[in-house]
């Protein structure tokens, strides 16, 4: 049934494209029902609105990094007013050349931040994971971070206000505390490679509550340019270990680029011992090298 399909797109853009497309293929075949097309975060929006009867405020910060940034700058500005948080701030910055103001660690904090809320970490969790490596300087970096973190957490909680990261680790929750249960039976990812740790979860347990649910993915991890915004390449590199058994199909023909500069192109990404390895096919076939460096 239409109703049971779910396609999920990351940016509301693509999720607007597909929603289009298909209006214009579907309506008229399907007039009572069509697949329902969301970005992760709407998907996450509609769990627990449909949980809670309501629907969750979203923090202004989520949209709007300069109200953000300026009140982790205010944050921080408040915390130099104590020498010893002040004696720390200076400190990190002895070790980092690219610091070198309050307001560069206020944006490091604040784009710590926004990781760290991205990767569903907790900081107890964190404090575990400090490297041995440069022990001091992380060390030295939570203590900088949780009380900007404990400010950040505490002005969203004082506003009943969630953020995007909240958006998807409520839903999980509600999945698999059983609040809240799934309706879809085939589920549909575009740009999979761009997938993060939280938002895999996400849909692994949205199979969880359906027997016999499917799982569609489309991704090439070659394409995989995110990682600064969380996505995890290891999801797709690993498909099979979190999703369990799986059958690819390759779509190693492209018409958008020569054979030499596929030549090129594979040869650099290949250079990452990480990447999948595959062979790419063009549809234009030339004799002569296409890429000069000038």
């Amino acid at each position: 049934k239409p109703e049971q399909i779910l396609m999920l797109a990351f940016a509301k853009k693509a999720a607007e494209e597909m929603q289009d497309r298909q209006d214009k293929c579907l309506s008229t075949m399907l007039p009572q029902a069509t697949p329902t097309i969301k970005t992760f975060h709407a998907l996450g929006l509609e769990i627990i609105s449909t949980v809670e009867g309501r629907r969750p405020t979203l923090t202004a910060f989520a949209e709007d990094n300069a109200l953000f940034t300026r009140f982790i700058d205010n944050v921080v500005a408040e915390l130099m007013q104590d020498a010893t948080y002040q004696e720390k701030v200076m400190k990190f910055c002895d070790g980092s050349p690219s610091l070198n103001s309050t307001s560069d660690v206020s944006q490091f904090l604040a784009d710590f931040l926004v990781l760290f809320k991205q990767s569903s970490q907790s900081l107890a969790g964190l404090k575990k994971r400090i490297p041995k490596k440069d022990k001091s300087r992380f060390t030295l970096l939570i203590a900088l971070f949780e009380p900007v973190f404990a400010a950040y957490q505490l002005h969203l909680s004082g506003r009943n206000e969630i953020d995007f990261a909240d958006m998807i680790e409520k839903a999980i929750e509600y999945i698999e505390n059983g609040r809240y249960h799934s309706p879809y039976q085939h589920i549909l990812i575009d740009e999979f490679q761009d997938i993060s740790q939280p938002r895999a979860r996400l849909i692994k347990a949205l199979l969880a509550q359906q027997e016999d649910a499917v799982l569609f993915a489309v991704g090439d991890d070659w394409q995989a340019i995110y990682r600064f915004s969380g996505s995890d390449l290891s999801v797709t590199q690993r498909f099979s270990d979190m999703f369990g058994a799986a059958s690819v199909t390759a779509l190693d023909t492209t018409f958008r680029f020569n054979n030499k500069i596929g030549e090129v192109a594979s040869a650099f990404v290949l250079q990452n011992p990480a990447q999948i390895k595959k062979s790419i096919n063009s549809v234009v076939v030339v004799a002569e090298p296409a890429v000069s460096l000038i």
